[in-house]
């Protein structure tokens, strides 16, 4: 529609989310690597993982928007690359905010105290 406003264009919106992600998450990578002493080791690689993870999808989604079709083979592999960083991104950030070591979960179950293991399925249920 000629008449229509360009703020409703797609490509336009995204293009602004992405940059401002860019921005935001490269603000947060500097400020994470400067306070490195403040936190534990384990939580700062986690939420510097995170931060590169959101980072590496963002420009990845700017690349290709930036593209206009150019290079299919590059802006496909630029498109694979970002879809399976965000994929990554919310099993990194389940584990870094996880209060208790991913492999094992204390449960407690009808007055027993239990431990269920799950290296990646449900392996065994221990009653003690």
């Amino acid at each position: 529609m000629p008449g229509h406003s360009h703020l409703l264009d797609p490509v336009l919106i995204n293009t602004v989310g992405h940059t401002a992600g860019i921005l935001l998450f490269g603000f947060i990578v500097i400020l994470i690597t400067r306070d490195w002493r403040n936190f534990g080791v384990r939580q700062t690689r986690l939420s510097l993982l995170s931060a590169y993870l959101a980072l590496g999808w963002n420009a990845g989604s700017l690349t290709a928007l930036a593209s206009n079709g150019r290079g299919p083979i590059f802006i496909g592999l630029v498109m694979t690359a970002s879809f399976a960083i965000l994929s990554l991104l919310p099993a990194v950030l389940l584990h870094s905010f996880s209060p208790v070591p991913f492999c094992t979960l204390g449960m407690s179950m009808s007055g027993r105290r239990g431990q269920l293991k799950l290296p990646g399925t449900i392996s065994e249920f221990r009653s003690h």
